[in-house]
């Protein structure tokens, strides 16, 4: 039991070791590179960053309730559910 978990604790750090190899040859490249293709790079970068952003914010944020107010007229609150929902991509 105890060889079982040396040997998996020796082939986690050769993965490691493995995977910083990796990461550190990656950016090195990257910060040899100029000009458009650096550009381009960031870019790509930049852009798989903000869809991340995006789908953690739209995952955790969602709408629940509407409160239209028309001062001295009314009040109306629409509660949105699954039922409204299906709707409105039908429409």
């Amino acid at each position: 039991m105890k060889n079982l978990i040396t040997c998996r604790l020796v082939g986690q750090l050769i993965a490691a070791a493995a995977i910083g190899a990796i990461v550190g040859f990656v950016v090195y490249t990257i910060s040899r590179v100029t000009g458009r293709n650096l550009y381009i790079i960031l870019g790509a970068i930049a852009a798989a960053a903000a869809l991340l952003v995006l789908q953690r914010y739209w995952r955790t944020a969602q709408l629940s309730e509407v409160k239209i107010t028309v001062p001295q007229v009314a009040e109306l609150t629409f509660v949105v559910n699954d039922d409204a929902r299906q709707v409105a991509w039908k429409l």
